[in-house]
């Protein structure tokens, strides 16, 4: 993505009532702003290979947990993406607990401080590799 893509694509986000996406990690932003997020796992009128389509993100670990988490919601159709459009439409409070239930679970903290609490990890995974690949060194009394 572009640099400049970036405030529209926040902008969007910010403004959208539902986020819609395939599979991507857009889902936990959109969990993470609190808004419904449908999943459409499904590859239209399209007979696809299992190994090219989107249903198999069903299967993908991550996916699968956020989808167990309870904080989206996947469809299989086009009907399906109708109705539950529909439905947050009518109620964008559904699945609130399982949105906040994944943000606790798959985020941690929401405070802006990620990467910092990311650079201190890094670092002081660093320095513990640099202690261990020093060279040992005898102490003799003499």
């Amino acid at each position: 993505m572009k640099a400049d893509d970036m405030p529209r694509l926040v902008n969007l986000l910010a403004g959208c009532s539902i986020c819609l996406n395939s599979g991507s990690t857009f889902a936990i932003d959109g969990i993470i702003h609190d808004k419904p997020v449908i999943l459409t796992l499904f590859d239209g009128e399209a007979e696809v290979p299992w190994h090219r389509s989107i249903v198999r993100y069903n299967d993908v670990i991550h996916m699968r947990k956020l989808i167990e988490l309870g904080g989206l919601r996947v469809t299989s159709s086009y009907d399906e993406l109708t109705e539950t459009i529909k439905n947050y439409l009518a109620d964008p409070t559904l699945d609130s607990e399982g949105r906040q239930r994944s943000r606790a679970r798959e985020c941690g903290e929401i405070d802006g401080q990620a990467c910092t609490r990311i650079a201190k990890v890094l670092a002081t995974l660093v320095d513990a590799r640099a202690l261990d690949s020093r060279p040992e060194t005898t102490v003799t009394n003499g």
